[in-house]
């Protein structure tokens, strides 16, 4: 049996984030399918921070995730101020295409959930263009409604008659990370994933920042000059939630002695992957 390989997790604003590549997190995945449990996986940005310093029940789901992903710069930026550096910024628009590659090779079953139905066609339609041996089992763009509102046992009738390996849920933070955690009991995916407007940008809705601005951490920016009204009161929100909470945390996380990283173990020759990382406290 090949050794695993044991990686930590730091916290920034009491949310868990594992030091993983993009390729660790793919190699992760995999694993996670094939232990036969169900688990959650968080593509976290600011943004999801900002919502859980307000929301007990967002920062709750976050910790028990399996896996938290970096999803932004800023993530990466706070990781090195704290002495607890990540590897890299792992985005959804990133891990998707490895996914369905892995999916096309291995013959992984993805649904995809969300979006409306224009933009759920068009990113099919390109998925396969791409990966033409993609293992597609289903998709659904449900009637745009509030959580309390939804279709829910529609939505997870089509999925359990679809018996996907993978499940991506484009609603948007917090709501995706709420519906799975909502159903994690009903569910039997073996990997669920809220992935944001991943597919907007695979339909080609919205364009990706030039590879020169993701590097530098300027990505946001090309972003917001999008979608202005949308976006820039949010990105002022996340920064003033920045100002406020890290450098008190950045401060206790260098001060503390005693505080010990969790680790989630990557390792293909075995199943045992916990539902729950260890996660570090507050």
């Amino acid at each position: 049996m090949t050794k695993g390989h044991a990686h930590y997790a730091v916290s920034i604003l009491g949310v868990p984030f594992h030091n993983v590549s993009q390729h660790e997190a793919l190699e992760w995945v995999e694993t996670a399918i094939a232990s036969g449990d169900s688990h959650q996986v968080a593509t976290a940005n600011v943004d999801f921070l900002s919502h859980a310093q307000k929301d007990p029940c967002v920062k709750r789901i976050l910790r028990e995730c399996s896996l938290v992903l970096a999803d932004g710069m800023p993530i990466v930026w706070a990781s090195r101020l704290m002495g607890k550096p990540l590897q890299q910024r792992v985005t959804g628009v990133d891990l998707v295409p490895l996914l369905a590659q892995a999916s096309a090779e291995r013959g992984y079953g993805i649904y995809l959930l969300g979006a409306d139905a224009g933009v759920m066609a068009r990113a099919v339609a390109e998925l396969r263009r791409q990966y033409p041996n993609i293992n597609l089992v289903g998709c659904d763009s449900p009637k745009a409604a509030s959580l309390e509102e939804m279709d829910h046992d529609g939505m997870l009738r089509r999925i359990e008659n679809a018996r996907p390996d993978i499940l991506l849920v484009a609603f948007g933070n917090p709501k995706q990370e709420r519906w799975i955690y909502m159903h994690r009991d009903r569910l039997k995916v073996p990997v669920s994933i809220g992935i944001g407007g991943t597919l907007d940008l695979l339909a080609g809705r919205l364009r990706r920042a030039p590879l020169w601005m993701q590097r530098s951490g300027l990505e946001w920016l090309y972003r917001a000059s999008q979608e202005p009204l949308r976006l820039f009161p949010r990105y002022l929100r996340n920064a003033l939630t920045l100002l406020r909470y890290l450098p008190a945390d950045i401060l206790e996380s260098r001060s503390s002695k005693a505080r010990t990283p969790g680790t989630i173990t990557i390792n293909r020759q075995s199943t045992g992957v916990s539902r729950k990382s260890p996660l570090l406290e507050d």
